[in-house]
């Protein structure tokens, strides 16, 4: 839910929300921005571990250089995809109080 300043509502009480409207009615996104950056300063090397965490699990070989450029796009939104959901899947957990066990 997206209330009029931009804040959002979840259970646990207010949030801000990542790409609330400027003051031009257009997305956070706008003019070339990108949000692609962790949001918990020092989260970046722990997100970046858990990339090739769940790329190992999934079957995507990581590139060794770290450069993830000449992955394709299917593979990288693989990884992308799965991290999301494992977030989601964390955050749920987080919520309803229960320890971090996976249901599947």
């Amino acid at each position: 839910m997206q209330l009029p300043d931009g804040q959002g509502y979840l259970p646990g009480g207010p949030v801000k929300l990542l790409s609330s409207p400027n003051r031009e009615g257009q997305g956070g996104m706008a003019r070339g921005s990108s949000s692609n950056r962790a949001l918990v300063r020092g989260a970046e090397q722990a997100l970046n571990q858990f990339k090739y965490e769940i790329a190992q699990e999934i079957g995507v070989v990581p590139p060794t250089d770290g450069y993830w450029g000449d992955m394709s796009s299917r593979q990288c939104g693989a990884v992308g995809g799965h991290m999301v959901r494992r977030m989601i899947e964390l955050a749920e957990q987080r919520l309803a109080g229960t320890p971090g066990q996976r249901t599947h």
